[in-house]
């Protein structure tokens, strides 16, 4: 289950429609706003943190997360 916070974050991916190890980037406001939310789901195996700055990417596990997360409200 995810938190608001995680939540609120896997909107941003599914707004740039984001698929498994297809990277997103986040600028430096965004990775800020989002960054315990970010760390937690690295943790946790639904993001990958690329190499590229501010770049991250789903995992399998983080996209059935992702569109799942909408019908636990």
């Amino acid at each position: 289950m995810l938190s608001a916070k995680e939540q609120a974050l896997m909107a941003v991916f599914r707004q740039y429609l984001a698929t498994p190890r297809n990277m997103i980037c986040l600028d430096d406001t965004m990775v800020q706003k989002h960054k315990v939310a970010l760390r937690n789901m690295v943790e946790r195996g639904l993001l990958l943190k690329e190499r590229f700055e501010g770049g991250y990417s789903l995992t399998t596990d983080g996209f059935a997360a992702m569109n799942t997360c909408d019908k636990e409200e």
